[in-house]
């Protein structure tokens, strides 16, 4: 893991492998000119993407890295092949491990809310999407993610064309009450026998 360096003319040394999670770095007060060093705070890097799958009704986004702050999960255009809602799973836990409060505008008028306590999954869309393009977003943000000290919580916000044609435009939050650090996401029909018929998504790691 060592890397080569030339420290002047003819002049060859190493530079030893970094911590962990570090990147490598211009640093003209080093020997080497180089030096390992944290990632600056504030940026967003997509760490997983791709196509929901057609003809199977999850995918699992596996082996998340620690090094982040937060995470965000962008969904756009999902919409499944018999009307079903979309959720989420962390690390594949299928107890009674999730909360969501939600408010939200709906078929039965402007403000609702729902209040889901043990629940077994995260449901994002409050509703059964239409088995159709809609045009839908999802943003899922997780704060804290890998700490391993306490239960996690995070926020979504959701526009999608429910199975009732009414547009439900959601505004929740969520706790998930395990002390483990997040590596991997779900994101499931609530029907495993209905599958996907279009969608993307893209995971980013904030700092």
């Amino acid at each position: 893991g060592d890397i080569v360096v030339a420290t002047g003319s003819q002049a060859i040394d190493k530079l030893a492998l970094g911590t962990n999670a570090y990147v490598l770095t211009a640093d003209s007060t080093a020997a080497t000119g180089l030096a390992w060093s944290t990632i600056a705070s504030g940026g967003m890097t997509s760490i997983a993407s791709g196509s929901l799958p057609t003809g199977a009704s999850t995918v699992t986004l596996s082996s998340i890295s620690g090094r982040y702050k937060n995470l965000q999960l962008v969904i756009r255009d999902v919409y499944p092949a018999t009307a079903t809602a979309l959720n989420l799973q962390f690390n594949g836990n299928t107890s009674s491990v999730y909360r969501y409060v939600s408010a939200y505008y709906g078929a039965t008028g402007p403000i609702s809310g729902i209040d889901v306590n043990a629940a077994t999954s995260l449901e994002i869309s409050q509703t059964s999407l239409t088995a159709t393009d809609n045009n839908n977003l999802i943003v899922v943000d997780i704060y804290d993610y890998a700490n391993s000290a306490t239960n996690k919580s995070g926020r979504y916000n959701s526009n999608i064309q429910s199975a009732s044609y009414a547009q439900f435009i959601n505004n929740a939050s969520f706790a998930f009450n395990s002390t483990t650090a997040i590596t991997s996401i779900t994101i499931r029909n609530a029907n495993a026998s209905y599958n996907f018929s279009g969608g993307t998504y893209v995971l980013y790691g904030v700092n």
